[in-house]
């Protein structure tokens, strides 16, 4: 069985997207995660820069590929990860005896994260990983608020962590992810402190409380005159710290406070708040006449989403869901906001002429195309989180939140995809609402030759 030190995939056990898989390809993915596992850090330099492998591996796992693509993933990032560092054994006594008096000397602290791993590893033989998400993930308490809160953090690379986690049911990658996530500081926690104050003083003055469509709310900021819409420049070292947060810090917080969820509405604002990152990722991704390009920080947003498919567990408080969702559609405001509030329509969507597989009918036509696309896991993070959106919006056909209403429209969305990365050495755009970031894109009359191009 799997456990906080050992990894354990079977055939069944192939994630929400339920592809076919066989015992051989399950013994392999399980051998390369644990590889991965016991040998690298979660950091690969210096800045923070996230190790994607476990990520990479599951999705394509989880999407059917074979062994072979598992390999070619592993070895082609296998090789720059940088290698575990040795546990400190007093320190995580320390975390042990008193958590709250102990843990603020090493959190945000990249070097302490085997010694974090160890301490949650420890929780978990002791307590269950239920027990342990529970205590430091969805209650609401100052702990906990703390770890939530850091989720968010690194373009919530600790939340998509955690997501493989609870998805595939592996104490050792849970155990991975409360570590990733105390490691990083908690940058987003003054802002998430803030709405909830402005919530509570809503709720106890008796009004109304509101019910915004997230596209919606994005769609009205780009189209008015409001602080927000001109918060980031393209000049900012960063939008969303120096732009966002450091320029309108009153007006985003007033704006996200009026993002709720009540109980009664969960699996739906939950489906909501999925289909928006694709309908924002896809229709931001277009900027005439250059080569669609999705933005890095959106698929970011949208993989995280897929995290709150998982949650529908009998030892997740609805008032816990409630609480990550309102945090994560309120990052996701913010992430809108700070990538320039660029355009999004359906119609952008629509009459992109990507010229790559005409033939398709269906989204999952693309995918034996997009799976050979070797990077360091981004591509195929994106094509599942957009199959998975499509397939989870169907239950919720004809609401008002909906954007992308037909099987036409998802192909689209993969179609921009494919056209942006397939036979290009930069596959994303940083910052898609701001013209200087499409600068160097290539014009799509200029590069139907590399339209054609292989990535094999």
């Amino acid at each position: 069985m799997a456990t906080s030190r050992r990894i354990l995939i079977t055939s069944e056990n192939t994630g929400l997207w339920q592809a076919d898989q066989d015992e051989e390809t399950a013994a392999k993915v399980t051998e390369l995660l644990q590889q991965d596992f016991e040998k690298h850090h979660v950091f690969f330099n210096a800045r923070g820069f996230h190790n994607h492998i476990t990520h990479y591996l599951l999705t394509l796992y989880g999407l059917g590929a074979p062994i072979g693509a598992l390999e070619t993933a592993f070895d082609a990032n296998e090789h720059y990860q940088q290698k575990a560092i040795p546990v400190k054994h007093s320190v995580v006594t320390e975390l042990q005896r008193n958590w709250s008096a102990n843990a603020p000397n090493y959190l945000g602290v990249g070097e302490h994260y085997p010694n974090f791993l160890a301490f949650f590893q420890l929780e978990i033989d002791e307590k269950g990983w239920e027990a342990v998400l529970s205590e430091f993930v969805f209650q609401d308490t100052s702990k906990s608020r703390d770890i939530y809160q850091r989720l968010f953090a690194g373009i919530a690379h600790p939340l998509i962590q955690l997501q493989f986690g609870l998805e595939w049911e592996q104490p050792a990658l849970i155990a991975a992810a409360l570590a990733q996530a105390a490691v990083h500081d908690n940058s987003l926690g003054n802002f998430f402190d803030e709405v909830d104050a402005a919530v509570e003083a809503h709720d106890q003055s008796g009004a109304e409380v509101p019910h915004r469509y997230l596209s919606r709310v994005c769609e009205e900021i780009r189209s008015s005159d409001s602080p927000l819409r001109n918060a980031a420049e393209w000049k900012d070292s960063d939008p969303l710290f120096e732009g966002v947060l450091g320029r309108t810090l009153k007006e985003a917080v007033q704006l996200a406070a009026s993002l709720r969820v009540e109980e009664q509405d969960v699996d739906e604002r939950t489906a909501e708040m999925l289909h928006h990152n694709a309908y924002v990722s896809a229709a931001s991704s277009q900027y005439p006449p250059r080569v669609p390009r999705y933005d890095f920080f959106l698929i970011h947003s949208l993989n995280a989403s897929l995290f709150f498919l998982s949650l529908d567990k009998p030892f997740i408080p609805v008032s816990g869901r409630i609480r990550l969702l309102e945090h994560k559609m309120r990052y996701d405001l913010l992430q809108y906001i700070a990538r320039g509030c660029p355009l999004i329509r359906m119609s952008t969507i629509r009459e992109c002429s990507t010229h790559v597989m005409q033939e398709a009918k269906l989204p999952v036509d693309l995918l034996p195309t997009l799976q050979n696309i070797v990077d360091d896991g981004h591509v195929v993070k994106v094509v599942r989180s957009l199959l998975l959106a499509e397939e989870t919006s169907s239950e919720w056909e004809g609401s008002r939140w909906m954007r992308l209403s037909s099987v036409e429209d998802w192909l689209q969305a993969h179609r921009m995809l494919l056209r942006g990365v397939q036979g290009q050495n930069d596959k994303w755009i940083y910052g898609t609402g701001f013209t200087s970031a499409w600068k160097d894109v290539p014009l799509l009359s200029d590069s139907e030759e590399s339209s054609d191009d292989s990535d094999d």
